[in-house]
């Protein structure tokens, strides 16, 4: 857990996370760089008989996915002996099962390499729920590029999916593609299993202050976003893993979409890629739309 001023809903987020139904958990806290009562009431917390399943680092100011990405170099190091992983945002509620329902469904995974995600519960600021937001299916690598629908507060992951993050240039976290979106790319780039949950166990308040959030977002702020990431996000994908021996198929998505601009060919290759695929109609267009003007 990343936090930054959050003394208003913390605590509600800890407690929900500490009474967790069927699992030893350890909760891993950075603080970064708040100036209200955010530490003083995790503090608080661990004084009232939670010392020994909670640790505080009070961090610098470093932005929120930096500051995620530092957690899991941190717990890389330090808490290796877990065999899974997963993000907590400062403001939310977890139902009593959110945990092990995650974990019983990696168990039954036998590949190592493996994330876990679910869709969430809307919910306002006093936790009241508004709806349910379903994720129906995974994103592939190519769909991913035009849109991720994952939130990183629903994600439960293995230790090969932690190690892979780690590798993360920190300085590649200044783009539009936060944590979440890393670790998903991660994953999808090493082949991991990713399990999609179509049930909810997170209470995804809304409020003024989210870093993220579902509430006040107009349609020129979505259109923007459309014509802003996608380049951002290839350029991650092949620097966190340029290293890498990837496959046949992810090797060639990955080369048409940092070359489609230099040709006709490459270009035409890269609608083909996009038609073959298992994206909706509405998102083959959107993603066909993007190569058309250079903006993929």
């Amino acid at each position: 857990m990343s936090t930054y001023n959050g003394g208003d809903y913390i605590y509600d987020q800890i407690v929900s996370i500490l009474l967790q139904r069927g699992v030893n958990l350890f909760l891993l806290i950075r603080d970064d760089g708040s100036n209200d009562n955010t530490i003083e009431i995790i503090k608080g917390i661990q004084l009232d008989g939670w010392i020994d399943r909670i640790e505080l680092i009070e961090g610098k100011n470093v932005g929120c996915s930096s500051s995620f990405l530092e957690l899991v170099r941190i717990a890389k190091v330090k808490y290796a002996n877990y065999q899974y992983f997963a993000y907590s945002d400062q403001d939310d509620f977890w139902l009593p099962n959110k945990l092990i329902v995650a974990v019983k469904s990696l168990d039954q995974i036998v590949n190592q390499n493996k994330l876990y995600y679910s869709s969430y519960l809307k919910a306002s600021k006093d936790l009241q729920k508004i709806e349910k937001i379903t994720l129906h299916r995974k994103n592939t690598l190519i769909e991913s590029f035009v849109s991720l629908n994952t939130l990183g507060c629903s994600m439960v992951f293995s230790q090969n999916v932690l190690f892979s993050v780690s590798r993360v240039n920190f300085e590649l976290v200044n783009s539009p593609l936060n944590h979440d979106g890393i670790t998903y790319f991660c994953a999808l780039l090493t082949q991991a299993h990713l399990i999609n949950d179509p049930n909810g166990y997170i209470l995804y308040r809304q409020h003024d202050g989210n870093v993220v959030g579902l509430g006040a977002d107009s349609f020129f702020s979505r259109v923007k976003r459309l014509f802003k990431y996608p380049s951002h996000k290839v350029l991650m994908a092949v620097q966190i893993y340029s290293d890498l021996e990837l496959s046949n198929h992810y090797s060639k998505i990955l080369n048409l979409s940092c070359k489609y601009k230099n040709s006709i060919k490459n270009k035409y290759h890269l609608v083909i890629e996009v038609l073959v695929s298992n994206m909706s109609i509405r998102r083959k267009i959107m993603a066909i739309v993007l190569i058309i003007f250079n903006l993929f």
